[in-house]
């Protein structure tokens, strides 16, 4: 299936930098040893698999266009109930387990910024592991380059060239220990400011069971 296919299936117009990526290779898992970009918790839905892809409900929230999922099989979604710009729409994490999603971010390029900060702030304590970790954040720089603001991108590189950490994460009322090159709290700060307190915060009640 092409994109301009799937677009007319679907009703909508596709996200510019997802276009991009699938344009280019890097959505395509028959190209995994080319040009297939590996994305923290995120696996890409092939073309023709979007629009009959198991969401998991009797009755999904309508609008939801599954793009990628998660390793436990959540899926990523946009909402295109929540246009943000000219072909953009906000981003749901919907929670196989859940019948409330999380608004993770508000278009395409925010949405791989912020899976790549997740996977910054915790990586091994292993030099193999801070080393693979470096080559992925500087390819996604390259990549958010592509498709998004310079700054995010150069913060990416920036990140790359760090040394990482470790802290202690509070979260439950319970402490604890991990490593990276940013904290839980680093991200928090960078979502408030970029894209939003909401995004932080809110959550959509997105399917339910029959």
């Amino acid at each position: 299936m092409t994109l301009d296919a799937l677009e007319n299936s679907l009703g909508l117009t596709i996200p510019t930098g997802y276009r991009t990526f699938v344009s280019r290779g890097y959505c395509d898992l028959s190209a995994l040893d080319t040009t297939y970009l590996w994305v923290n918790e995120a696996e890409w839905i092939p073309l023709e698999a979007i629009p009959s892809r198991n969401m998991w409900r009797d009755n999904p929230l309508p609008g939801l266009v599954p793009f990628a999922f998660t390793g436990g099989g959540d899926n990523w979604c946009w909402n295109t109930n929540q246009p943000t710009s000219k072909s953009e729409y906000e981003i749901l994490m919907c929670y196989r387990d859940d019948d409330f999603a999380a608004a993770y971010a508000p278009d395409f390029p925010s949405w791989f910024y912020r899976t790549c900060l997740d996977f910054a702030s915790c990586v091994d304590n292993d030099a193999d592991e801070i080393e693979d970790a470096r080559n992925h954040l500087q390819l996604w720089s390259l990549r958010l380059s592509e498709i998004g603001p310079s700054d995010w991108a150069d913060h990416l590189g920036a990140l790359a060239k760090s040394t990482p950490s470790s802290f202690i994460r509070c979260f439950n009322e319970r402490e604890y220990a991990e490593f990276g090159f940013l904290t839980h709290d680093d991200i928090a700060n960078i979502v408030r400011e970029r894209f939003g307190p909401s995004y932080l915060e809110r959550t959509v009640e997105w399917g339910s069971w029959d």
